[in-house]
Parts: C-alpha cells; sequence; structure tokens
C-alpha cells in the first residue's frame, strides 16, 4: 500500500465524491496550460476531451496529484481564487474538532468542499479537518436509509450534477483570475517599458538641441523653386531611389526613433475595397503590427472618426490607432507631424497629394500607399 492511501486523505480513504471533486478541478486546471507547463505524466490526458480528461484521465491526474506538489499546488491556488473565504478559513484552523465543525459550518455544512480544499491546500493539522469532514459525511451518509434513501438517491444525482457543474465554472473562475493577475503583470511590464523608451527620446532630443544638430530633411531653401519653374517638387529620396520604391521605406524605418504616421482608410481602401470598414481597419493594423514587431518603430494609424463622443483609441499589438474626431484624419495627421520635435525621422503614408505637400512642409517624409503595400507584400 502506498503512504497516499495510508494516510488521512489518501485515495483510499478519500469519499468518491471528495475525490471526483479534485479530479474535476484538476483536470479543468490541466485544460487550461499550455503544452510546455504540462507534467509529462499528463501530455496523454491533456489532449483528451475536456469532459473526458476527470474521468478517463483520473488514474494519471490523482497519480500527478500526490506526488507532483507542484501541479497540486497550482490546483490549489485555481481552487483558492474561486473560494477565498473558505479557503482562509481552512489555511486558519487547527487540528481540533471544535475548529474543523467551524468551518465546515462555514461552508453552509458542505463537508466535502471542506475535505476538497484541505487536502489541496493541506495547512498545518489538515489532517484532522480531512477526518472531521469525513466523519461528517459518514454521518450524513447513516442517516440516510430505506425508503427515505431511495427518495433521496435521485435528489442527490442531481445535486451532484449541479455541484459538477459549479466545480466547473468555479475552477474557470479561478483560472480567469490567475490570468487577469498574469495580464495586470504584463501590463505593468510594459508601462514601464514605454517611460524608458520616451525617457530615450527625450535624451536623443536633447543632445541634438545641445549639439545645435540641424533638422533631418530639406531647409526652407530647398523647397523655393527657381523662377518660371512650374509643376510640384519632386519627393525626396535616399540613395538615389524613388518614393515609389519599398527599398527606400526600409531605409528610413531604420533610422533611430523613426515614427510611421499611416493615413489608415487611404491605405486599407486601396489594397482591400472589397472589404468593409472594419474589416479594413483590422487587416492594415494586423498587417502594421508584424511591421512594429520586426522593426521596434513606433506606428500611429489614423483613422476618420465620427461626430459625437470621442471614440476609443489606444494599442493594438504595438500600432497606436487613432480616430479623429471634429475634423477629418488628414488634419489629425498634420497635427501629428507638427507636434513632433525637429530632427525626428517622422514618415507619412498617403496618397493624398495635399497632404504629402503639407506633411513634407513641415519636415516629413512622404510615401505613397502602394509603397507600404509592396512593403507588407514581403512579410
Amino acid at each position: 500500500m502506498t503512504k497516499d492511501a495510508q494516510t488521512p486523505g489518501g485515495a483510499a480513504e478519500l469519499p468518491a465524491d471528495v475525490r471526483g471533486a479534485i479530479l474535476r478541478t484538476a483536470a479543468e486546471v490541466l485544460g487550461s496550460l499550455e503544452p510546455a507547463e504540462v507534467p509529462v505524466a499528463l501530455r496523454q490526458v491533456h489532449r483528451f476531451a475536456p469532459r473526458r480528461r476527470a474521468t478517463a484521465g483520473a488514474l494519471p491526474l490523482w497519480t500527478t496529484l500526490t506526488l507532483d506538489d507542484g501541479f497540486r499546488g497550482r490546483v490549489a491556488r485555481v481552487w483558492s481564487q474561486a473560494r477565498p473565504g473558505l479557503a482562509d478559513r481552512i489555511v486558519g484552523a487547527h487540528d481540533d474538532s471544535a475548529d474543523a465543525e467551524a468551518v465546515i459550518e462555514s461552508a453552509a455544512g458542505s463537508a466535502a468542499e471542506v475535505a476538497v480544499g484541505a487536502w489541496l491546500l493541506r495547512p498545518e493539522g489538515w489532517e484532522g479537518l480531512m477526518a472531521a469532514a469525513s466523519r461528517t459525511l459518514a454521518e450524513q451518509g447513516a442517516r440516510e436509509g430505506g425508503d427515505a434513501l431511495r427518495t433521496l438517491d435521485a435528489a442527490r444525482e442531481r445535486a451532484d450534477r449541479a455541484e459538477a457543474d459549479a466545480a466547473q465554472l468555479a475552477a474557470r473562475l479561478g483560472v480567469a483570475l490567475v490570468e487577469a493577475e498574469e495580464a495586470r503583470g504584463d501590463a505593468a511590464t510594459l508601462r514601464r517599458e514605454q517611460r524608458r523608451l520616451r525617457s530615450d527620446a527625450d535624451r536623443a532630443d536633447s543632445l541634438r538641441d545641445e549639439l545645435a544638430l540641424p533638422p533631418v530633411g530639406m531647409g526652407p531653401a530647398d523647397l523655393v523653386a527657381p523662377v518660371g519653374e512650374s509643376g510640384p517638387l519632386p519627393q525626396r529620396t535616399s540613395r538615389g531611389r524613388s518614393a515609389t520604391d519599398p527599398a527606400l521605406l526600409d531605409d528610413l524605418l531604420a533610422l533611430p526613433h523613426a515614427h510611421l504616421v499611416v493615413d489608415g482608410y487611404n491605405v486599407s481602401k486601396s489594397a482591400y475595397g472589397e472589404l468593409s470598414l472594419a474589416d479594413q481597419r483590422q487587416r492594415l493594423v494586423g498587417a502594421l503590427a508584424n511591421i512594429a514587431g520586426r522593426t521596434g518603430v513606433e506606428i500611429t494609424c489614423c483613422f476618420d472618426g465620427q461626430e459625437g463622443p470621442r471614440r476609443t483609441g489606444g494599442y493594438a499589438r504595438g500600432v497606436r490607432v487613432l480616430f479623429s474626431v471634429g475634423e477629418i484624419a488628414d488634419d489629425l495627421i498634420r497635427r501629428l507631424v507638427r507636434a513632433e520635435p525637429p530632427g525626428r525621422v517622422v514618415i507619412v503614408v498617403t496618397s493624398d497629394q495635399q497632404v504629402v505637400s503639407d506633411v513634407q512642409a513641415g519636415g516629413a517624409w512622404a510615401v505613397p500607399a502602394e509603397t507600404l503595400l509592396a512593403r507588407l507584400s514581403r512579410l
């Protein structure tokens, strides 16, 4: 006989409903794990359909719960997240009958729930709490007999099903709470990284001002055409490349602290015009996120909004998404260019020639939508 079967709360001494509740919670937690987090002994069970894990995988699940304290601790954490009050009372109970009875009473008489918590959490004196819960369960069983037992059997079956559903929901709640806690930690890390990048940019701008470096791009004299010359100014090039060459965009994105500003619908309508506006936005922002992930460049995508309350903006996988409010997206792009400090590399993607003229006058680079689309086609 194994040590687990000989000790209080071992597999041989646990009531069937207590053991079943523990297995259901463990199966729910197992289903939430990433493949790399799954214990070796449970990798096959992890591939089972969710409803079969607690039954077909009962033996390996129970063995891992018994031998792997890390996995049992994770299950205990999810169980506690869903029942914080009962978990605190179980951990605070002492190994005496009075405390045990008080804990069982606080659980609305659910000795099985107390037994599950004691077995998973295993605080000091948990064996006594398990023994008291088991006695209570035995006494409850002894009081049921004869015709009353047959009458209650059907009710117990319904209650078991409801308890199984409740345990499943509680386990899911615990998993969701744990994931929410991890997401808050990730968000805090991203905020710290954002502050660091902003600080680096501020220091770089201060250094440029201190050294009196000229702005990147044309000076005012470059924009004055000779008398008698007509027609629009040619767009600036890099290493002899034209504005329609995707390699020019690669060169600009490789410059330090570059900021890519995209005229959203101007680009999406030329590439995905057959889609709805919502699908166009999703398609374009997803493609821009690939560039952000590969280059680390700051990207802002502007879309026309509607009159009325401010629309929600924010970040989507590294892409800042802005909706114009009380103005068109073209004016929002012009304001973004004017807000940048002198000397910063700002690349505006648009095929609107009026916007091109205005942002170039403000010191920004301008490339047509077809250049960005050609660059995205290579991802």
